[in-house]
């Protein structure tokens, strides 16, 4: 499933209380240190929920599972950081495409808590 956020790719998808959710990472599997430029190491994913544009008519809600990043250089002073996209802003609840917002709401409004992964029944298994 093609996405059309640069640097996203779609993991799992799945549809619950009729809206779709989309598991998206970033295409980046290794980063470096921003102070002091060492191979960082994975250290944890935090869920990011996010609204998108509509697919078929039917809302989407981006999951989008960010690497929390650990400096592996014992001396800098850099402990971890998440990774960031401009695609989706530190803490927004809308994807940054332009000019656009939901059906029958505002840019603020905040997207619900869906449930992940998605259960047989919620992704259109018998």
């Amino acid at each position: 499933m093609a996405l059309g956020l640069p640097g996203f790719v779609v993991v799992a998808a799945g549809e619950y209380g009729g809206e779709l959710e989309l598991l998206v990472e970033t295409t980046e599997s290794v980063t470096g240190c921003p102070r002091c430029g060492v191979v960082a190491t994975l250290h944890d994913r935090q869920p990011r929920w996010v609204r998108d544009l509509p697919a078929s008519g039917r809302p989407v809600v981006l999951v989008w599972f960010k690497r929390i990043w650990r400096c592996a250089e014992a001396r800098c002073a850099q402990r971890t950081w998440s990774e960031r996209s401009a695609a989706i802003r530190p803490r927004a609840v809308l994807t940054e495409r332009p000019g656009w917002r939901p059906a029958g709401g505002s840019a603020r409004t905040r997207p619900t808590s869906p449930r992940w992964p998605p259960t047989s029944a919620s992704a259109g298994a018998p």
